[in-house]
């Protein structure tokens, strides 16, 4: 029986290769700063893309499990990311949602990207 760190990292995996796959380059995973995590930070086409990677059985969980708290969170540790990374000041931002869905009855995951799962303006925020 795996704990929810080791379910949580092998999401993390499965959504890392599917990126790969997909042309995105990986910059970092597992960016913490003062205000959380993000897990997948990467790119593609002169956009840094912020990813939040949920492991559900279901997909409609993992966009619900997306509160306005969490998504302050990711945002304000992304500016720090882009503070301590001025190489990136000209590229678009975007925030992204995989939800891994773990189809156990086929012991497969299965995965479901959403590009602009939200947007920096969806919340309010302080540094």
């Amino acid at each position: 029986m795996k704990t929810s760190r080791e379910k949580g990292n092998a999401g993390e995996s499965c959504s890392e290769k599917y990126l790969r796959r997909n042309k995105y380059s990986i910059i970092e995973r597992n960016f913490n700063s003062i205000y959380g995590e993000i897990d997948i930070i990467a790119s593609i086409e002169h956009t840094i893309v912020f990813v939040e990677v949920k492991l559900r059985k279901i997909i409609s969980t993992a966009m619900s499990s997306l509160s306005a708290a969490k998504k302050k969170r990711i945002i304000r540790t992304s500016l720090i990311f882009l503070q301590n990374n001025p190489q990136y000041e000209d590229y678009y931002v975007r925030y992204d949602l995989i939800a891994v869905i773990d189809s156990q009855e086929r012991n497969e995951y299965v995965i479901k990207h959403i590009p602009n799962a939200f947007f920096a303006d969806e919340v309010c925020y302080e540094l």
